[in-house]
């Protein structure tokens, strides 16, 4: 499954790079691409192995806030 998330709380690319290498090492997680300038990422991931849910509180345990983005959400806040 591909899925976008929204990403609050990113300042720098190290925080991107962290959240990336996080995630490419846990299970079920396939690719990963954090965007600092769009506040985002999409991953792409077994759901068998993971959970959305699971992403995002992975995602939060950094220190970052993420959400699960939804169709005709505005990005830009």
């Amino acid at each position: 499954m591909k899925q976008r998330f929204l990403i609050e709380g990113m300042s720098c690319a190290n925080c991107a790079l962290g959240i990336e290498k996080t995630l490419y090492k846990t299970k079920g997680i396939k690719e990963v691409n954090v965007s600092l300038i769009r506040k985002e990422m999409t991953v792409v991931f077994n759901v068998s192995q993971i959970t959305e849910n699971e992403i995002v509180n992975i995602v939060n345990k950094l220190g970052s806030v993420a959400k699960v983005f939804k169709d005709g959400e505005d990005l830009n806040g």
